[in-house]
């Protein structure tokens, strides 16, 4: 799998992610909005294994750092089309073939989840 192409996808900046758990990253487009990643689920930060991921994340994805945002949504105007608890729901690619969510699960810091919405 590799990054998509731009158009329902966008380049974004990592805002922040102490607030939130592991798989929701904050970005900013022309403003700021919560991430909650589509292709995976981590513990809550009030765990362990929580605090973990979330240690895990921070390190890998500086605030400031660029990635690029893909929302699965057919109006590319509507980004809060697919939603959780006020979250967008998308996948945050960080170079051309690591996708975040994926990347997590596969370090075993998450669990894959089939659809989320």
């Amino acid at each position: 799998m590799s990054r998509p192409e731009l158009g329902l996808a966008t380049e974004v900046e990592i805002v922040d992610r102490q607030r939130s758990d592991a798989d929701t990253i904050r970005v900013r487009v022309t403003r700021e909005f919560n991430v909650r990643l589509c292709n995976t689920s981590c513990p809550e930060k009030n765990t362990e294994a929580g605090r973990r991921a979330k240690s895990y994340v921070n390190a890998l994805m500086p605030v400031g750092s660029k990635a690029t945002l893909f929302v699965p949504t057919g109006n590319a105007l509507n980004l809060m089309d697919i939603n959780s608890f006020e979250r967008v729901l998308g996948e945050l690619w960080l170079t051309e073939d690591l996708e975040l969510g994926r990347h997590l699960n596969d370090a075993g810091f998450g669990r894959p989840v089939k659809e989320m919405g």
